[in-house]
């Protein structure tokens, strides 16, 4: 037993010095370069604020026209609320849930007027302020409600709306449209 104590004590100086010597400052090392592989495909670029602008457009220009199978297809965010006013209605059938939101449900359902700003929110979402418009093109107002007054409840003409693009550079419109009671 203690003749392989020796050795390892004669060893452990030569191993130690072997392990110092690989990771001394003074020695240029070799980093291997990560290149992608040919068949790997690069992730493409996130969409740009022209298209999330874009698709907000066509996704109110769809519902004001009664396309609800386009609208449903530009539209990612929650069908709760509308599944929760229309509980006859399948919770699956996105077409109808939109159509009874717009027709019966109070939302408004107007082209948009103009874009004020878009600010990004995060790498793949844009937040952006429009005006809507109404059958004579000036500026939709939503006026108070429910008993309230304008010092309570000021008008408001211009409503915040959420659009998150997916790295292919399709986007889809978060928030449904405001709503009346």
């Amino acid at each position: 037993m203690m003749k392989i104590f020796m050795k390892f004590l004669i060893l452990l100086p030569l191993l130690c010095g072997a392990c110092v010597s690989s990771i001394l400052p003074d020695q240029q090392v070799d980093q291997p370069t990560l290149e992608p592989m040919a068949d790997e495909p690069s992730s493409p670029n996130p969409a740009s604020p022209a298209e999330a602008e874009q698709t907000l457009k066509a996704f109110f220009q769809t519902l004001n026209q009664a396309e609800y199978s386009q609208a449903a297809r530009l539209f990612g965010g929650s069908y709760d609320t509308l599944q929760a006013y229309n509980p006859e209605l399948d919770p699956e059938d996105q077409v109808a849930l939109l159509k009874a939101g717009c027709e019966i449900n109070g939302l408004v359902c107007l082209e948009v007027r103009q874009v004020i700003s878009i600010q990004n929110s995060s790498p793949d979402s844009y937040i952006l302020e429009v005006e809507l418009a109404t059958t004579d093109g000036s500026a939709f107002v939503l006026g108070p409600c429910c008993g309230a007054d304008d010092d309570t409840m000021p008008p408001q003409s211009s409503f915040l709306v959420e659009v998150h693009c997916q790295p292919a550079g399709t986007c889809l419109v978060v928030n449904l449209p405001p709503y009346v009671p």
